[in-house]
């Protein structure tokens, strides 16, 4: 994975187009709590480049490990 102007870009593995990114799990690492509710994705494939556009409903400043599934 790579950060390119604000964005998370990561390679596909799929044989195919991808046809969604699903949020699986986000942890705030300052306290390990898991946050449940809110958090949206906003993403593009670009020559079977995943491209992470936006992550909603986090606090800003604040470390998270986000686990995400590509379908």
């Amino acid at each position: 994975m790579q950060f390119v102007n604000g964005d998370l870009k990561f390679t596909s593995e799929l044989k195919s187009k991808a046809d969604g990114v699903q949020i699986l799990q986000v942890i705030d690492q300052s306290n390990n709590e898991i946050i449940e509710l809110g958090v949206t994705v906003t993403w593009e494939e670009i020559n079977g480049q995943i491209i992470i556009k936006n992550i909603t409903g986090l606090k800003p400043s604040t470390k998270y490990k986000i686990r995400l599934l590509v379908i």
